[in-house]
């Protein structure tokens, strides 16, 4: 239902996987590798996330429904036994965060792919706030984009900004961020 009114309002504001992409960018940010990706990857791989809701769909048809959903990095963050390739994946998720904002969400997420299916009906049915798309950090072009997460950081300003802390600072940041996911990890 929230998604009716809302769109992908759980993508931006409660998926574990998100949170955690943000937090590993911010790292990036901090480290200077945080980069916009290039159009033209952004626009190749746009698409990507809804061929794999597809597959998600189809699952209930294939055999084994586990093994077709291993590579998901959300179900390996909650299974009891995550598998390998689900835990790969979000590794390689984790890498590219440092590097560019919310990949996951922006070129894979089946989750994230279905919610905004609902962004044109949310659209109609709110009144969403002004938005300055040309500010949008996860590449979102106008009001019938429908990948927009409805994070509204282009109605308030972009949350990954340059860091203006000190080297000292950064440091001290880094070493924390560095300990919470190797205790996480562990």
């Amino acid at each position: 239902g929230l998604a009716l009114f809302q769109g992908p309002v759980y993508c931006a504001h409660a998926c574990p996987v998100g949170a955690a992409q943000e937090w590993i960018g911010r790292l990036g940010v901090l480290a200077g590798w945080q980069r916009t990706p290039p159009s033209s990857l952004r626009d190749r791989f746009r698409a990507a996330k809804y061929v794999l809701l597809v597959l998600v769909v189809a699952t209930p048809l294939m055999p084994d429904a586990a093994i077709a959903l291993a590579w998901d990095p959300l179900a390996a963050a909650f299974a009891s036994r995550p598998p390998r390739l689900g835990l790969g994946v979000a590794g390689v998720v984790a890498v590219a965060s440092l590097v560019w904002l919310r990949p996951w969400c922006r070129f894979l997420c089946p989750v994230g792919a279905f919610l905004n299916l609902f962004n044109p009906v949310a659209r109609r049915l709110a009144r969403p706030p002004t938005r300055a798309y040309g500010d949008c950090d996860l590449g979102v072009r106008g009001p019938e984009d429908v990948d927009c997460l409805q994070c509204n950081r282009c109605v308030r300003g972009t949350l990954v900004l340059e860091p203006t802390r000190t080297p000292r600072a950064r440091i001290a940041f880094l070493a924390v961020m560095i300990g919470l996911l190797l205790a996480v990890a562990w």
